[in-house]
């Protein structure tokens, strides 16, 4: 691919810039919803044992790895982040 294909986004402006999710969220399409309900419960079914695992091995009561499962979903950067193809698990 050459640097003559790829296409520039603009910057986003506005509340956008702080809070990308004001920018996609109008352009989202609810047929989209059902993929994304099911990505999110199969991103937590193996989150939480991976979470009482770590827990575990570390010697911490498993409690701590579902409190931390608990806390980690909600306030990573990627409910609100804009949807971008750089994005890859683990990032």
């Amino acid at each position: 691919m050459s640097a003559n294909n790829i296409e520039k986004k603009e910057d986003p402006s506005g509340i956008a810039r702080f809070l990308p999710i004001a920018g996609w969220l109008p352009q989202y399409d609810r047929s989209w919803l059902k993929g994304d309900i099911i990505a999110g419960l199969s991103v937590w079914a193996l989150m939480v044992p991976t979470s009482l695992g770590y827990a575990t091995i570390s010697g911490v009561p498993v409690q701590h790895g579902l409190y931390a499962a608990a806390v980690k979903l909600p306030l990573s950067k990627h409910p609100l982040d804009a949807p971008d193809a750089k994005d890859e698990p683990g990032s």
